[in-house]
């Protein structure tokens, strides 16, 4: 048992640190975040809780809710992406 809860906390650990890289990165470059999200419970609910982890650190950020996540859509984000290198 103590094996997994090692892991655990090396996991936790592994996360702070991508966290607080991403979030320091971001302000940085003043920049804003897109998240793309679709429109089901679990889509939803993710978008918001991204979104309201980003306005508690004063990051500005734009969520956009899709019926679909179509290769259309795909296209026409990671275009986007190259331009602002911010979406999640």
């Amino acid at each position: 048992m103590n094996d997994f809860k090692d892991k655990i906390e090396k996991f936790l650990e592994a996360v702070e640190i991508v966290t607080n890289s991403f979030i320091n990165r971001i302000k940085e470059k003043n920049s804003s975040v897109h998240i793309y999200t679709h429109l089901d419970a679990d889509g939803l609910s993710s978008g918001a809780i991204l979104g309201k982890a980003l306005f508690r650190e004063k990051i500005p950020f734009q969520i956009t809710v899709l019926r679909q996540l179509e290769k259309e859509e795909i296209i026409k984000i990671s275009k986007k992406v190259k331009e602002f290198n911010n979406f999640i």
